[in-house]
Order: structure tokens, then C-alpha cells, then sequence
């Protein structure tokens, strides 16, 4: 009896084993296709700094970025109430410099005016993109 509890629990411990190291193989395989991928933003998307709007430009010093991302099927202004929930994330990006958050909005183009309103009168101390065309998942196949 107790020899067949050993190979019962041999074999739960390999097959425990077997499906996570799949799931870590897994996950390497999608953290390495990620960090390689790069996204493109669309022409044409607005910058809404500290409640002054601009069209986006790209800095030049290429650093790893954070993205955010809030599609036409969430709840702009739910988001856009809570985006000081960000300022840590921002902070830390500011200090270490190693990488940049880039929250973008793609709202519906329904939205977009509502959208790009609340977020001047918000005033978000950090820049928010807003994909006014709504082509973002399009060009990013993530």
C-alpha cells in the first residue's frame, strides 16, 4: 500500500512538474515575442499634457516603453477618473529612466470629442495620447 502511494505521488510531482515548466516555456515564449515587438502609433494621434493639446511627436531617445492601452469598449471617463492611480508608475519611469509609460486612449469616433474634453479639463500632469482615428489595434498585432 504504501509503495503504490509513492509511485501515485511520483507521478502527481511529474506531471506537476511537466505543465509548469510548459507554462513557463509559455510564458518565456510570449515575454520574448513582446520585448522584440514593437508598436506603431497612427499618424495623426493627439497629446493631452496638463490639459494643453498638441499633435504627438515621438522623442527621440528610444527607451522601453510601458503601454497602457484603452480601446473603444472601455469606460473612457471610468479610466480617465482614476489615472492618478498612475502617478507611481509615472514617477518611477521619471527616475530610473530606463523605460516610459505611454497611456493611449482609442476611443470610438463617438467618443472622441467627449474623450479629449475630459481629459483637458482632468489636466493629467503626464502626457495621454488619444488615437483619434481609432487605428491603433490595426496597426498592432500584439
Amino acid at each position: 500500500m504504501a509503495l503504490s502511494f509513492v509511485k501515485y505521488s511520483a507521478v502527481v510531482l511529474l506531471c506537476t512538474v511537466a505543465l509548469s515548466s510548459c507554462g513557463l516555456n509559455t510564458t518565456d515564449k510570449v515575454l520574448r515575442k513582446m520585448s522584440e515587438a514593437q508598436f506603431v502609433l497612427p499618424e495623426g494621434c493627439l497629446s493631452v499634457d496638463s490639459g494643453h493639446v498638441s499633435v504627438y511627436s515621438p522623442d527621440s531617445i528610444a527607451r522601453a516603453k510601458f503601454v497602457i492601452f484603452y480601446g473603444p469598449e472601455e469606460c473612457g471617463s471610468c479610466r480617465i477618473d482614476r489615472l492618478e492611480g498612475l502617478d507611481t508608475l509615472y514617477c518611477l519611469a521619471e527616475t530610473h529612466r530606463n523605460f516610459d509609460v505611454q497611456v493611449i486612449f482609442s476611443p470610438s469616433q463617438e467618443q472622441v470629442q467627449e474623450i479629449m474634453e475630459l481629459l483637458r479639463r482632468k489636466a493629467f500632469k503626464w502626457p495621454v495620447l488619444v488615437d483619434v482615428q481609432g487605428t491603433f489595434m490595426e496597426l498592432n498585432d500584439f
